[in-house]
């Protein structure tokens, strides 16, 4: 069962002297997890994921500023895969993780179901650039974008999961 107890997300110092309670959810409305700061300190994002008995329901990818202000949705995720966000280093871009079958009810319970694509979003401009696919890669899971330093390009991980229900066998 989910916990349905919400979450509560806090700011602190990294001696713990100074705490600043951000986010405060109660009941089955959200757990915030996954949260990564921008290289030049000024946004963090983070998924909001549903408090369900559900392990892989979808999820929200969200952006507030660093004094935990301004929270804004900026795109459905792959919630409860424990697919952090990554940050261009010029702090212009996030990618991230996105289910390409969101309505398949077995991918919601069980992760061979799971297609993967990975995604872009523009800070800037909230504009959202798909990158890899399946459709593109002819694999199950595109996961693991890295940046390169200038953040013209990233590098990620294009597999096909073992699934003793499906069948499929590993690729790289």
């Amino acid at each position: 069962a989910g916990l349905s107890l919400g979450s509560d997300t806090w700011l602190a110092t990294t001696n713990g002297n100074v705490r600043q309670h951000l986010l405060k959810n109660t009941g089955s409305e959200a757990v915030n997890a996954l949260f990564s700061w921008s290289p030049n300190g000024k946004n963090i994002v983070y998924e909001r994921l549903a408090d369900s008995a559900t392990p892989f329901l979808n999820a929200g990818l969200w952006l507030m500023n660093a004094q935990g202000k301004q929270s804004q949705r900026l795109a459905d995720t792959d919630g409860g895969h424990g697919y952090a966000p990554s940050w261009s280093p010029d702090s212009g871009k996030v990618a991230f993780i996105a289910r390409t079958n969101p309505h398949n009810v077995q991918a919601n319970v069980q992760s061979q179901a799971l297609q993967s694509a990975i995604n872009i979003v523009d800070i800037a401009s909230k504009k959202i650039y798909p990158v890899a696919s399946p459709r593109e890669t002819g694999m199950q899971l595109n996961i693991n974008p890295a940046w390169t330093s200038d953040s013209t390009h990233i590098t990620f991980t294009a597999l096909n999961a073992p699934n003793h229900v499906l069948g499929g066998t590993l690729h790289y």
